[in-house]
Order: C-alpha cells, then structure tokens, then sequence
C-alpha cells in the first residue's frame, strides 16, 4: 500500500488479493481555514499523481469552497484545475 499525504489530500493505492487494484481519494478543507495557494498546489500534486494511474479511482471530498459563487477567487482556481485534469 502506496500513501501521499499533503496538508489536506490522501490518496492511497491498493491491491487486493491481485484481483482489484484501485486508487482512493480523500480531500478535507476545515470550513475555519483559508484556502492557500499551497492548498491548490498540493491538491493538483495529487491529481496528477492519481491522472497517470491506470487503475480505477474512487474519490470523496469535503473542500468547503462556495461553488454557488461565480465570482469567489477559490472556486475559479478550483474549477481550473478539475477542468485541466478531466482533460486527461
């Protein structure tokens, strides 16, 4: 079992038993704290380490980004990036 851990991204690769093999994603961003350039930097680290993996990737996430708010700095950049990594 592979783990990377930054300040609010785990993702963890698992093979069972050699029949499944697949890549699970947490992200967490506590409601209280700011969301940080070093927060998109590590959470798009993530994404690309996941974007190379051919296995399956299940994913889950609590970012508490206001995604009802067009004009919201964090939202932007976090839509920037979903969309740069659905591409591949």
């Amino acid at each position: 079992m592979r783990r990377h851990l930054v300040a609010s991204c785990l993702t963890v690769s698992a093979h069972l038993k050699s029949h499944f093999s697949a890549t699970f994603a947490v992200v967490y961003h506590p409601v209280l704290s700011a969301v940080t350039d070093q927060f998109f930097g590590e959470f798009s680290d993530s994404l690309e380490r996941i974007a190379v993996n051919t296995m399956p990737v299940f994913g889950v996430s609590d970012l508490n980004i206001h995604l009802d708010t067009a004009d919201d700095a964090a939202m932007l950049k976090l839509s920037d990036i979903l969309i740069t990594y659905s591409r591949m």
